[in-house]
């Protein structure tokens, strides 16, 4: 926005009514010490034209909604786009409180109808939507420079913990090589030093580790690579990693998570946040305790961890999850920790548009939830022969998924335009584009190039079925196909 001679504030007036627009210059004309600078004109076009070729000329946009070329919030949208950093206000005939609200959530300063304003208060409402607009416009800037630093932070953190991992891992190396030297043992204290430092070593790993992968997910370096899992084999795979640290402390574990819960999820990255917030409850548990993971009913998409350990006040769930707070205490059995574990689980589950949250009171255990957000299944069906997609909706009933369909490769390439589904079926031999183009195109668009894909086809022929899983078919099927054939292969992809 232009820097206005002292005392003089430029507007472009759009406005097609020559009454209105008089009204309008009449209005200004009483700005007291403000000299308003009015250039008028009576089509979008115009204002489009004098923005583009004088930038920054503008102090403020006074807008009508109804023009001869163009109506409605689309006269706004077109003029913000052109001139994002001049304040628009709308002066409309049209009385329309959605209309209005759309226009200011998309930024306009002001909402004015014609016929209800003060026109002595119309310099006042110029003058306001000029500062306010210079307000927004300084806190984008302060926002911008506040993330690059950010970004920068971050950077360094991952360059740094990065270089220091190396080292750290030779160390922790060098160490175990000489805690195993059954050729010349150390004496007991050596020993006892040895361990105490390996462990200081390897804590340090962690810690680094932690860091590396917090600050991967804050700056964009992971991106969760959703599909369908079973929440119940999640499950199993973490109890199965903290099987010896839980027999230790004599805690059991037990899971509750129904077979074939289905989660949309990054398998690896939400098994990383369960797996902390599962070794966290084991160690605040006091030893016989119990660690209980269930899916609450009537909650889709919640996995629950409960333990009955020593729990925390208010005050330590309040910094529990947060970078910033540098928060960790000493396990029931001395256990240390990083405290960088909950922040990781806290940052993988805002990465999957997720939360996690916990109940806790001393002396009454914790409960922990991780909370996913609902996917329903959506498979696009790509053949010509109508009746093999009917076939087909018919025997994928159970999955209670969306059914998508399309007659050929075009079709479908059309559809996924619009919609990602997770699953595609493909037959191959199809009129105007066939399945072998269709996988092409598929595997060279980074859009679509990780969709899973099972090609059909009643040609069981050996060269297709390689030309297919050549050109990125995740499986094959030859027609007819029989439901106990079809739906383990689906399963693979949507449980």
């Amino acid at each position: 926005m232009s820097e206005s001679v002292r005392g003089m504030i430029r507007i472009l007036l759009v406005e097609d009514n020559p009454a209105d627009a008089h009204m309008a210059r009449t209005a200004l004309a009483n700005g007291g010490n403000i000299i308003f600078e009015i250039t008028a004109v009576e089509r979008l076009a115009e204002a489009l034209a004098l923005v583009e070729l004088e930038k920054n000329r503008f102090d403020a946009v006074l807008l009508d909604l109804t023009l001869p070329d163009e109506i409605g919030i689309n006269t706004f949208l077109r003029v913000n786009a052109a001139a994002p950093d001049t304040p628009v206000i709308i002066i409309s005939g049209l009385n329309d409180e959605e209309l209005a609200m759309k226009a200011m959530r998309h930024g306009a300063q002001d909402y004015l109808i014609k016929g209800e304003i003060d026109l002595n208060a119309l310099p006042h409402a110029v003058r306001y939507a000029i500062e306010h607009k210079k307000v927004e416009l300084e806190l984008k800037s302060a926002r911008r420079r506040a993330e690059e630093a950010t970004r920068l932070k971050d950077k360094f953190v991952s360059l740094v913990a990065h270089d220091l991992q190396t080292p750290l891992t030779s160390i922790s190396t060098l160490l175990k090589i000489a805690a195993m030297d059954t050729e010349e043992p150390l004496p007991a204290r050596h020993a006892r030093i040895l361990e105490r430092t390996l462990e200081t070593v390897e804590g340090m790993s962690s810690m680094i580790e932690e860091l590396l992968s917090i600050s991967r997910i804050q700056t964009g370096s992971i991106i969760p690579q959703s599909r369908f899992i079973d929440a119940a084999f999640a499950t199993m795979s973490v109890m199965d990693r903290l099987a010896h640290a839980a027999a230790k402390k004599g805690i059991s574990l037990s899971n509750g998570v129904p077979s074939r819960m289905r989660l949309y999820a990054d398998l690896n990255l939400f098994s990383e946040a369960l797996f902390n917030i599962v070794s966290n409850a084991i160690k605040f548990s006091n030893p016989g305790g119990r660690v209980h993971i269930s899916a609450p009913p009537g909650q889709p998409g919640v996995i629950a961890v409960r333990d009955d350990g020593i729990g925390m006040d208010a005050a330590a769930l309040a910094k529990l999850f947060k970078h910033e707070e540098k928060f960790t205490t000493v396990g029931t059995a001395g256990e240390k920790g990083t405290g960088l574990g909950m922040p990781l689980a806290h940052d993988i589950m805002q990465a999957h548009h997720g939360a996690i949250r916990a109940e806790s009171a001393p002396g009454a255990g914790t409960v922990f939830y991780l909370t996913l957000p609902e996917v329903k299944p959506e498979i696009l069906i790509v053949d010509d022969d109508r009746l093999t997609r009917i076939m087909l909706k018919e025997q994928l009933r159970d999955l209670e998924a969306n059914i998508m369909e399309a007659e050929n490769g075009k079709e479908a390439l059309a559809l996924l335009e619009i919609n990602r589904p997770h699953l595609m079926f493909i037959d191959i031999m199809m009129p105007v584009m066939d399945g072998f183009e269709l996988l092409e195109h598929l595997r060279k668009n980074p859009k679509t190039q990780l969709i899973p894909t099972i090609a059909i086809t009643s040609n069981s022929d050996s060269a297709m079925r390689e030309k297919a899983f050549h050109l990125g078919a995740d499986d094959f099927i030859a027609k007819p196909f029989a439901m106990e054939e079809l739906i383990p292969r689906v399963r693979r992809f949507i449980i």
